[in-house]
């Protein structure tokens, strides 16, 4: 704790060696485009107008927003889950490196579907297991794009401000997922995939209010850190990572007068920041390994592909299996929280083995 205190008052030589170096920000796609689909602007002004409906009992407003977010879990939300899978077995490379792991995966995940499929009763449970594996991913796929545009500036973090960054990224995950097993917004109504999810009360609630305090004082400090910077004319880091890094605290930091905010947000989040942001980082990673001209020819056409797999996985096969074995008492709930399930985490799986090496790092 000493140590970080020191770096605090007095940075490391690479600060001062930085000192009064010229702001650089260096954007995945654009900045409006980083700005609303990467950081989170589109997610949180929906969230806004749906908090502004909700308030005056605007019902036009609400449906037409209940559309955009129905659209877009098909069109970005459930794509960039296919979008994983295509990578890898589309990309010769990865296949290579990672043609065994995707394999193992797969049976796993098949294994799953088959499983829920036939014991409907595990449906709930492993939406369960499914939400807390989430909270990870979003989190950990927030990181490593933070500490992309930190690469593509240039930037690099004191180890004061990069341990205030992963502990505040840490402790927010991990607080989110102990929600998720205490009382804290269980009204024994919760749905999800159409399925009922049981209430869960293992964890108390005074220990998520304990970690939501440590959380909010590392946020604390960690704009404590930006102003000291600026006060010093030190090197800012490059304003998306910044951006992303308050707005994952944010909405990942339960607080009860904002339950409401928090439901919006979350009714827009999976597609409009974290499907939206991986599509954003394989579009920059397909325009870096290929010219301007082929570029705009195989990024439709990829988007496609993706789609098309995309709607037919999630929609059309849960929809043929119900039709097929509806006599087996298989419903529709059962067998679109056996798919969901079992291509989520085949995707989660994946992604954390294809992300961990350079070769996906982004060119400045």
């Amino acid at each position: 704790m000493l140590a970080m205190l020191t770096c605090l008052i007095r940075p490391p030589a690479i600060d001062r060696e930085l000192h009064g170096a010229s702001y650089r920000v260096v954007w995945i796609i654009s900045p409006a485009i980083d700005l609303l689909f990467v950081c989170g602007g589109a997610m949180l002004l929906l969230a806004l107008g749906q908090q502004h409906a909700l308030q005056h009992m605007h019902r036009h407003e609400l449906a037409c927003l209940g559309n955009i977010a129905l659209l877009a879990a098909l069109l970005i939300g459930e794509t960039h889950t296919i979008a994983t899978i295509f990578a890898v077995w589309v990309d010769t490379n990865c296949r290579r490196r990672h043609g065994r792991f995707s394999c193992a995966a797969a049976a796993i995940s098949l294994s799953l579907m088959f499983l829920i499929g036939a014991f409907a009763a595990l449906a709930p449970y492993m939406v369960r297991i499914y939400l807390l594996a989430v909270s990870w991913h979003f989190v950990m796929q927030a990181r490593g794009i933070l500490l992309m545009y930190c690469r593509l500036a240039h930037y690099e973090r004191s180890r004061f401000q990069a341990a205030i960054w992963d502990w505040l990224l840490d402790l927010t995950m991990i607080n989110w997922m102990l929600v998720q097993l205490s009382d804290y917004f269980c009204s024994g109504t919760e749905t999800f995939l159409l399925q009922r999810l049981a209430p869960i009360a293992i964890v108390p609630r005074l220990f998520v209010d304990m970690l939501l305090v440590t959380s909010a004082l590392l946020a604390v400090i960690a704009v404590l850190n930006l102003g000291f910077r600026i006060l010093c004319g030190l090197r800012l880091p490059p304003l998306p990572a910044m951006l992303l890094l308050f707005v994952v605290a944010a909405i990942f930091s339960p607080g009860r007068p904002f339950v409401l905010m928090q439901q919006s947000i979350w009714l827009y989040a999976p597609a409009l920041f974290h499907g939206s942001q991986y599509l954003c980082v394989m579009a920059r990673r397909l325009k870096d390994s290929t010219n301007e001209q082929d570029c705009s020819t195989l990024l439709p056409l990829c988007y496609l592909k993706c789609l098309t797999l995309s709607l037919s996985l999630f929609i059309a096969l849960p929809w043929l299996l119900t039709l097929f074995f509806a006599g087996h008492g298989l419903t529709f709930g059962a067998a679109l929280a056996a798919i969901f399930i079992g291509l989520q985490l085949y995707h989660l799986a994946l992604d954390a083995v294809i992300w961990r090496r350079p070769p996906l790092v982004l060119t400045g």
